[in-house]
């Protein structure tokens, strides 16, 4: 259970970042190398959750055999090669998952319009098509 929280978490994150990119991108008039080069923490964002991603699709096995011990302790016998892989690239994918977050916030935080900025905004239009 704890393995698709977290799968489904990193896609969010990864869906999010790809937004953000694509904002990004799309400032540069579509350029997609110019997008990608002028905000190199919003590519950096989305290499990181994708990493994240393909490691945790890569562990979707050793994680069902870890799940199953209770049931089923015959499936680790010989296996404690496949334990120490995991107790690496687990902790790899957390760590990526982590400064993705990192990158994320830091993005969001400098990305997005103060709020009252964008009430004021709002008030106006509504203002101007009140008297229309």
């Amino acid at each position: 259970l704890a393995v698709s929280a977290y799968f489904i978490c990193t896609a969010i994150c990864t869906v999010s970042s790809l937004d953000i990119l694509e904002v990004a991108i799309s400032r540069t008039k579509g350029d997609i190398m110019a997008g990608l080069l002028k905000n190199p923490i919003h590519t950096l964002t989305v290499a990181l959750y994708v990493m994240a991603l393909i490691l945790t699709c890569g562990l979707s096995s050793i994680d069902d055999k870890l799940s199953l011990y209770t049931l089923e302790s015959a499936l680790w016998t010989e296996s404690s090669k496949d334990i120490e892989m995991w107790k690496i690239i687990n902790s790899l994918r957390m760590v990526l998952s982590v400064l993705g977050f990192l990158l994320l916030c830091y993005c969001f935080m400098f990305s997005v319009k103060p709020v009252k900025k964008v009430v004021r905004n709002t008030s106006r239009l509504i203002n101007r098509d009140s008297t229309l």
